[in-house]
């Protein structure tokens, strides 16, 4: 199968979660405790699919974060996708959208299985709320 040729950076509005489960923490960038991304609540080991085609570009624990995945979309778009709790994929592993990451793992912040994901243009967190479909 071919890769989905679908430019993120046209896909304002249109991604699905990388989760199914509530949204929990929303984007604060300006919060003492700055939260640059959302989190999600999940069942226990619920799947995790990226939202857009891209690469892998690191897939290891990440300082306060747990097990990371960070996916290159394009030369300025990026997601991270952090308490995993298992991915086999290697890095330089080029995804579908909506193909499976992993599971969920144990997310402190909410005292149980979810997700915190991040929506990074030129390095810079964006708002990911923005981006998904209603």
């Amino acid at each position: 199968t071919k890769r989905e040729a679908k430019d993120i950076s046209k896909m304002q509005g249109s991604l699905q979660r990388p989760v199914s489960g509530r949204l929990r923490k929303r984007f604060k960038p300006q919060a003492s405790t700055p939260v640059r991304g959302v989190g999600f609540s999940t069942a226990e080991n619920a799947e995790v699919r990226s939202v857009a085609a891209g690469k892998v570009v690191h897939n290891d624990i990440l300082r306060g974060f747990g097990t990371v995945i960070i996916l290159q979309h394009n030369a300025d778009y990026f997601t991270l996708y952090a308490y995993m709790g298992d991915s086999p994929l290697k890095v330089g592993t080029e995804v579908n959208v909506n193909q499976k990451l992993g599971t969920v793992g144990f997310y402190p912040d909410l005292k149980g299985p979810g997700l915190y994901f991040e929506l990074r243009f030129k390095q810079k967190a964006i708002n990911p709320e923005a981006w998904f479909a209603s």
